[in-house]
């Protein structure tokens, strides 16, 4: 105790009623005196007597062990078992080495999840050790991890989430993401923050889902527009008591936002830099007691292997650790000496940040990270999490089994060198045929699995959620009229500059080359309209263009659709088209079968050069 605590040599051992010579055994209360006033300077706990009054023997407490013993309960140092403190029992060393170790350095676990995107239940593959893929993931599966961390650390264990939580896949979609929330709330999760997917209903369902969450989704970047403050919902920290220590949270998303979600979505809304505020609300979090500042931040932050860009700026003075999302990456590090985690997406992993506190210096005396894959194999699913997406399941089945096509292999969404897709050209060609337009247009980001999802054994029925995890994003069809040189700028934006990698756009009804060589705004060398010719860089010709409203809105900076003329919402979604331009070229189910070597493959419609 003396060497945990700093304290006086010649009397660190001494209590009231001490006689015998150093060396004796100790009971209990002699022990919680010794402790309690060896760590007092560093426990910032006010004894509260009350909190005795539950067990069956505290009259059997000397009085000047009765303030130590309910400090230590109340740091939750010593941890009675049943309704009983035992304070006449000796000590063993172990027991009091592990007060020691929590008294002085106290374990904090903070379980994180990131990038859910609804992916309540399983179906996800990662690759073990022998290269052979294997089941992971699913909330029925990761709560019994989460569980088996808690038991380890009990008391110090919080579970947190770094945004886009809900858009993603049928289960979550089909209800504006109340099931994901529900089973958070099952799962305990102590505090979120929001991701730019939380943006993709509207800011109504936005609050509709904090306002059913048990716990705090908090932001701090995200303010009125043109003002200084936050929209009621925009709760920029949260405070957790943790085993008598405070623990600040910031929440974060990327300034970003708007250039990737739909417009409607964030009017009224400015995103700004969060570097400043998460320096300033780490500071006012340490000002009002906090002992541990966490940042959960959802942003862009790994190219080339490298921490970068927003999430860089994360690491300011005051914060202990960041817990990051967006990249869907699992890494563990630090950025200036502050400790970094990511844990993949999909539930497929969960990250582990243990941190050690020193009570007596008030740091961070060590922390140890790690992304854990939450294989699914020899674990028996959480029963209750089970129980409560099957009955989200059944809610959504008559929607989701419906059989659309039968297809003899999959249709890869995996771009080639010049950014062309199987899966974004038949996406791109169902929006021509649905728009009754000479262009179709699709963004590489919507474009979000093949068709089907994992390994199939074929022929295989394809179901409208085998199609809706391709089309999650539920985007509306527009149509409008482009002139020439509209629709050279809009190729030449795939490539704008300080661009970290092109956005090559899924295309149909065109053939086009480019040279990144060449000078920003000069890339494109060719441009033809199929079946007619050469498509003249100039305003004398418009052309008939059909995509999606995000694009349509100037959705990842394509800003050349807001000049558009002739728009027309024509009221059929990417989704929908996709599903009935599949059942015009084949046929309603049972139909005949697509075959992905015939179409839809790779055609040539992009050439890099």
């Amino acid at each position: 105790v003396w060497t945990a605590f700093d304290g006086n040599r010649d009397s660190y051992l001494e209590f009231p009623g001490y006689k015998g010579p150093h060396g004796d055994s100790l009971n209990r209360e002699e022990s919680f005196f010794i402790l309690d006033g060896a760590a007092a300077n560093s426990l910032d706990v006010q004894p509260d007597r009350s909190i005795l009054k539950g067990y069956k023997d505290v009259n059997r407490l000397l009085g000047w062990a009765k303030d130590p013993t309910a400090a230590l309960i109340q740091a939750d140092i010593f941890i009675p078992t049943g309704n009983k403190l035992l304070p006449e029992q000796t000590v063993t060393n172990a027991e009091a080495l592990g007060w020691v170790r929590e008294a002085r350095y106290p374990l904090f676990t903070f379980l994180s999840t990131n990038d859910l995107h609804g992916q309540l239940e399983t179906g996800k593959t990662v690759k073990d050790s022998n290269g052979v893929y294997q089941p992971v993931g699913g909330a029925a599966y990761n709560m019994v991890y989460v569980n088996n961390y808690r038991a380890l650390n009990p008391l110090g264990t919080l579970l947190m989430d770094a945004g886009d939580m809900m858009q993603g896949m049928p289960i979550s979609n089909l209800l504006a993401g109340a099931s994901v929330i529900d089973v958070y709330n099952h799962m305990g999760y102590n505090v979120a923050t929001v991701g730019n997917h939380e943006f993709d209903w509207n800011q109504t369902v936005l609050q509709e889902r904090m306002a059913q969450a048990n716990f705090p989704i908090i932001v701090a970047n995200i303010f009125n527009a043109g003002t200084d403050t936050r929209p009621a919902w925009a709760v920029p920290t949260a405070m957790f008591t943790v085993k008598g220590q405070q623990v600040g949270v910031i929440g974060v998303t990327s300034m970003y936002t708007p250039n990737i979600v739909m417009a409607a979505n964030v009017t009224g809304l400015d995103f700004r830099d969060p570097a400043p505020y998460v320096q300033q609300y780490a500071a006012e979090l340490r000002a009002a007691g906090a002992d541990i500042v966490v940042v959960l931040a959802h942003m862009p932050d790994v190219y080339g292997g490298v921490v970068s860009q927003e999430m860089a700026t994360m690491a300011q003075p005051g914060v202990d650790l960041i817990i990051s999302g967006h990249s869907h990456s699992g890494y563990s590090g630090k950025i200036n000496n502050v400790p970094i985690i990511q844990a993949y997406s999909s539930g497929t992993a969960i990250g582990v940040s243990n941190l050690l506190y020193d009570r007596l210096h008030h740091n961070i005396a060590t922390s140890k990270l790690q992304v854990v894959t939450t294989w699914d194999d020899s674990l028996t699913p959480d029963p209750t999490i089970a129980a409560l997406i099957a009955e989200y399941q059944a809610e959504i089945a008559p929607i989701t089994t419906r059989k659309v096509a039968t297809t003899l292999g999959p249709i890869s969404y995996t771009a080639n060198a010049s950014g062309e897709s199987p899966m974004g050209d038949m996406i791109a060609d169902a929006a021509r045929w649905k728009g009754g337009t000479q262009i179709g247009i699709t963004n590489p980001g919507g474009v979000r699995n093949p068709l089907p999802v994992g390994t199939k054994v074929y022929p295989y029925v394809l179901t409208w959620g085998d199609f809706f995890a391709v089309q999650p994003f539920d985007n509306k069809l527009v149509t409008m009229s482009l002139t020439g040189s509209q629709i050279y700028t809009m190729l030449e934006q795939q490539f704008g500059p300080n661009q970290a990698s092109p956005k090559v756009l899924m295309v149909s009804g065109i053939h086009y080359t480019y040279n990144l060589a060449l000078p920003v705004g000069a890339r494109i060398t060719s441009l033809t309209l199929d079946g007619v010719g050469p498509i003249a860089n100039d305003a004398s010709t418009t052309y008939t263009v059909a995509m999606n409203n995000y694009l349509a809105t100037g959705g990842d900076k394509f800003s050349v659709f807001l000049g558009g003329t002739n728009v027309s919402y024509i009221g059929v979604s990417d989704l929908d088209a996709l599903i009935e331009y599949t059942e015009h070229l084949y046929g309603v189910y049972p139909g005949t079968t697509i075959d992905p070597s015939v179409y839809p493959k790779i055609e040539g419609r992009v050439i890099k050069q």
